[in-house]
């Protein structure tokens, strides 16, 4: 019975060991595939008309929000002017008023 169990055992380690041999194999056939994949990757060429898609359409989206800015700007400053040309002249009618009420 004891040399039943140790010869047991000793099968189950050597399985064991052919086990962890075979996943030490397969871990490093994968590690080497995924280096091969990295270095494909790393060395082809990005696609380029998608970078100068997504370059365009980023200028386009500024150059329009820009655009949006300064119409916006321009119409704040019309209004202020306006406001300014109204309030000179409410000034002035207010100093004529003063002097003709004076003299």
């Amino acid at each position: 019975m004891p040399e039943t169990m140790r010869t047991t055992i000793e099968t189950i380690e050597k399985d064991a060991e052919k086990v962890l041999d075979d996943a030490r194999t397969t871990a490093r056939k994968i590690l080497d595939d995924a280096k091969g994949e990295v270095g494909n990757i790393l060395s082809s060429d990005p696609p380029m008309d998608e970078v100068t898609r997504e370059r365009d359409k980023i200028i386009q989206t500024a150059e329009e929000e820009t655009t949006k800015e300064i119409e916006a700007a321009k119409k704040k400053a019309s209004q202020i002017k306006a406001r300014a040309a109204k309030k000179i002249d409410e000034t002035v009618q207010f100093i004529v008023n003063h002097l003709q009420g004076t003299r």
